[in-house]
């Protein structure tokens, strides 16, 4: 993420999955385009890791729509085989 003020209350790794729990302030909300490049960069950067199968972003424990209000989040993210090397 590129705002200081997004915090990472929580990582947790079992089997595969990745769970990530964050705090984002009012203060640390980007626009569309930044949205979807910060969920990208998440999924580029643990889907590098063969082991890796899913990753579920939370917003201060909960499920969200959206983690800035803009782009819909998919409850777990999978791995997509042809997008990862």
């Amino acid at each position: 993420m590129c705002k200081d003020e997004i915090i990472l209350n929580k990582l947790e790794v079992s089997q595969g999955n990745i769970i990530l729990d964050l705090q984002v302030p009012p203060t640390a909300l980007l626009g569309s385009g930044g949205e979807q490049s910060a969920i990208e960069a998440l999924k580029h950067i643990f889907f590098q890791f063969g082991k890796v199968s899913s990753i579920e972003l939370l917003v201060e424990e909960e499920h969200k729509e959206s983690l800035m209000g803009h782009i819909e989040l998919e409850r777990s993210m999978i791995r997509n085989e042809d997008r990862v090397h």
